[in-house]
């Protein structure tokens, strides 16, 4: 059983077949990409040196140049989802390599509301604090760090006598979620 969730993760994710063909050239490889999930390439800075977002359901390559990234480090993200896929690779002479042994995986917050309730989850196997700031017509109304356990989950309940516009804010990991509600 565990080698077939193994080897179904390997086939979903392949984002790492970055190949370097001899004329500068880098294959990056998706299998099974879903519309709305996002590729995107940064450099130790966190700068956005590459970004595709995916337009159509299905298996997804595409070549670019290594010569457009200097030598150095950088990550290579699959954000899906409700989670963020993090591979680490090296550029030298135009020659691409995986640090394989660094791959991360980051859950996304799930927030979600019905009505005047707003609902936040999120899978914290890493142990980070979860900031969560809630915005009245732009205005802070609270503020809640959680912590120290594997799901976080909240519940938030709004008055009904204001309505308007709320944003949730939260940040984790160096990253920021946002979402606009209206009631």
């Amino acid at each position: 059983m565990k080698t077939t969730i193994k080897k179904s993760l390997l086939v979903v994710f392949m984002l790492g077949t970055l190949i370097n063909y001899g004329n500068n050239k880098t294959l990056i490889e998706s299998m099974d990409d879903k519309k709305g999930h996002t590729l995107t390439i940064r450099d130790t800075t966190q700068k956005e040196i590459y970004s595709l977002s995916i337009k159509d359901t299905g298996n997804y390559s595409e070549i670019i140049k290594s010569t457009q990234l200097e030598d150095g480090e950088f990550t290579a993200e699959l954000s899906k989802g409700f989670e963020i896929i993090e591979k680490p690779f090296r550029v030298e002479k135009g020659r691409v390599t995986f640090i394989t042994n660094e791959e991360k995986r980051i859950f996304k917050p799930v927030i979600r509301n019905e009505g005047d309730l707003i609902f936040i989850s999120k899978i914290a196997f890493d142990k980070q604090p979860l900031k969560i700031i809630l915005y009245y017509n732009s205005e802070v109304i609270f503020t809640e760090t959680l912590e120290g356990k594997d799901i976080l989950e909240r519940v938030y309940r709004l008055s009904e006598r204001y309505e308007g516009k709320y944003k949730v804010v939260i940040d984790n990991v160096g990253r920021r979620y946002i979402k606009n509600i209206s009631i």
